[in-house]
């Protein structure tokens, strides 16, 4: 089993749909592989900028 990491900012909710895109358009989704998302810890920084207003801001995609 390989088991592969990716950051995501969650600055913009089209970032959910972007890293699906990718993973489909790159054919590296197999049930041997395991993806871990992280999310850096920027939540202070992105509610100080007003660019989210709630934790859930940065993990809801619509």
């Amino acid at each position: 089993m390989a088991e592969y990491r990716i950051s995501i900012y969650g600055r913009s909710k089209s970032e959910w749909d972007k890293l699906v895109k990718w993973v489909i358009n790159h054919k590296i989704f197999l049930p041997s592989v395991r993806w871990l998302i992280q999310m850096p810890r920027l939540y202070n920084v992105y509610k100080d900028a007003q660019i989210v207003e709630s934790s859930e801001d940065v993990i809801r995609s619509e």
